[in-house]
Order: C-alpha cells, then sequence, then structure tokens
C-alpha cells in the first residue's frame, strides 16, 4: 500500500497567504481547494496563485482539489496541471466526497449511521485495491470530542486518515490515527514470534499467526515509522 496520511488540511484556493502556514500546521498534508473553497469570479487567480505555491513548494506534501471535469473550470484545471509534474508526483489514495454524496440523497452528513454504507463501500473497495482510504472532514470545528470519537470510527472502518478543514483538528485527527503503545509492542510481537518460529506455524497469544494479521502488525509498525528487521 502507498504511504498514508493521517491528516489532510483542505486550505481555500483563493487565500494564497494561508498556504504558508496550512503546511506549517503539522497536518502530514495538504489540499489546497480549487472547487468549494473559490467563488466563481476567482477561479482563474485561485488556480495560478495554487500552481505558483506548488511549483515551488520544495519539500512541502502537498495536492490540490480541482474542480468538476464536467465543467469549464475542471477542464481548464486538469489542462495547466498537464503543464508541470505535480500530478507525475501524486499518491494513489481516495478521499470520500461526503459533503456531495450527501446532498445528492438528501442525507445528513453529520450524522454517522446516515453514511455508513458509504464509507464502508470506500474503505473496502480501497482495502481490496491496497490504497489508501480518507474519511470525510468532521464540520464542527468546535466540537473536538465529537471529532476524536467519529475519526476513532473511522480508523476503526479501516481508514488510514482524515481530511480536516481547520487547523486546530490536526492535532486530535493525527492523535486518533498514531497507533497506541499497546498496538505497537502487539505488533512486535506478533512479528518476533513469527520470525522465532523460522517459517513454522507460530502462535502469539494462543492464536495462529497467518498472512493478514502480519500484514496488519507491518501496517501498524510502518504507521509508528518503526521498520521491520
Amino acid at each position: 500500500m502507498p504511504a498514508a496520511y493521517k491528516s489532510l488540511l483542505f486550505v481555500p484556493g483563493a487565500r494564497p497567504d494561508r498556504f504558508g502556514k496550512a503546511a506549517a500546521s503539522g497536518a502530514d498534508t495538504m489540499i489546497i481547494d480549487l472547487e468549494d473553497a473559490v467563488l466563481p469570479d476567482a477561479k482563474t487567480e485561485a488556480r495560478t496563485a495554487a500552481l505558483a505555491w506548488l511549483t515551488n513548494r520544495g519539500e512541502v506534501r502537498a495536492g490540490i482539489r480541482i474542480n468538476s471535469p464536467r465543467t469549464a473550470e475542471g477542464c481548464a484545471d486538469i489542462a495547466a496541471l498537464a503543464g508541470f509534474d505535480i500530478a507525475k508526483q501524486s499518491q494513489a489514495g481516495v478521499l470520500v466526497g461526503g459533503a456531495d454524496y450527501s446532498a445528492s440523497l438528501g442525507a445528513d452528513l453529520s450524522n454517522w449511521d446516515a453514511m455508513i454504507v458509504a464509507r464502508g463501500t470506500i474503505a473496502g473497495a480501497c482495502g481490496a485495491a491496497g490504497v489508501p482510504a480518507y474519511d470525510v472532514p468532521f464540520l464542527d470545528v468546535k466540537d473536538a470530542a465529537g471529532l476524536d470519537a467519529t475519526t476513532r470510527q473511522a480508523k476503526a472502518m479501516g481508514f488510514a486518515g482524515r481530511a480536516c478543514i481547520h487547523p486546530r483538528q490536526v492535532e486530535t485527527v493525527n492523535a486518533a490515527f498514531q497507533p497506541t503503545p499497546a498496538e505497537i509492542l502487539d505488533a512486535k510481537a506478533l512479528i518476533k514470534a513469527l520470525e522465532e518460529s523460522q517459517g513454522g506455524a507460530a502462535l502469539h497469544n494462543r492464536k495462529l499467526i497467518d498472512s493478514p494479521i502480519i500484514q496488519a502488525a507491518e501496517k501498524t509498525l510502518a504507521k509508528d515509522g518503526e521498520k521491520r528487521g
């Protein structure tokens, strides 16, 4: 699976003064939004500012949210991106388009149960394809408890990270997706038990260790920055 991000911070494409602040927010990566966050008459200016900043961003990890390719502005976004090396550097992954999805159905984006089918479909498809799945942003920036609870639910469903719409959400999201000390110790113990078996059957906590269990353990250590061996 490609490298996954715990937190993805959206920043309005029409506010280039915030690009540097977003890059320094502590988010794993940032996404410059050229779609919903930009008024129609500001699209061209925002596109120019975003591409200029991305081209000279150095080692900062960043992405860009383009307009729908069914629109003239979306086609212009694609044409502009085709002229740089930015698109070649993109990391695979799928972000739930929760706002558009809920609006099309008349569903409540803030209701976990109302969105569970969409989340489960995305998480399952991404797991099967071996790419990270990212959850929809939590819209109430003042509800830290709600953000933490739903982010941990998303993690339990198999999401690798979550989008954020305000810098104050980044710390909570990062913490939720960071493996706990207990998870790290258990992952190390699993891998050690397999290595000590020297290719034979291995048990951990009286349970047989198989390939999916080891893969999950290695993903846990990868999220913590650990290396096997």
